[in-house]
C-alpha cells in the first residue's frame, strides 16, 4: 500500500502529465478550459510547483494548498503554500522564482458555448 509521500508524488505526476497533454496547438474547448483553470491558481486551490519538477526529485513541499500570492518589488512573485505531506506539512512555505498550477480536483465544467 502506498504511503502519503508516494500518493503525493502520484498526484504531482498526474497533474504534470495533464498539463503537458493540454499543450496542444488547437485544443478542444474543454482542453483549453482545463489549461486556463490550471494556469490561474487562486488562494484555497490545491497547487503544484512545476518549474523545478522535471529537474529534481519530487519535493513534498511542492504540493499543497495555496494560501496567498504576493508581488514584491525586489523578490518578485511569492507563492505561500501549505504542503500536504513531508517535513513541512501544515506550515506556510514561501516560494520565490517558482511557477504553480492548480491541481484539478473536480471534473472541469466549461461554460456552455453560445449557440
Amino acid at each position: 500500500m502506498a504511503d502519503e509521500l508516494e500518493l503525493a508524488e502520484l498526484v504531482a505526476q498526474v497533474t504534470l502529465n495533464l498539463r503537458r497533454a493540454c499543450m496542444v496547438g488547437s485544443p478542444a474547448p474543454v482542453v483549453a478550459y482545463m489549461w486556463n483553470l490550471m494556469n490561474d491558481p487562486r488562494p484555497g486551490d490545491l497547487v503544484l510547483e512545476v518549474s523545478r519538477f522535471r529537474k529534481e526529485p519530487f519535493e513534498p513541499a511542492s504540493l499543497g494548498r495555496l494560501v496567498r500570492v504576493e508581488d514584491d518589488e525586489v523578490r518578485g512573485r511569492i507563492y505561500t503554500v501549505v504542503p500536504l505531506t513531508g517535513p513541512q506539512a501544515g506550515e506556510e512555505v514561501p516560494w520565490e522564482n517558482a511557477s504553480f498550477v492548480k491541481v484539478l480536483t473536480e471534473r472541469p465544467r466549461p461554460p456552455a458555448e453560445p449557440g
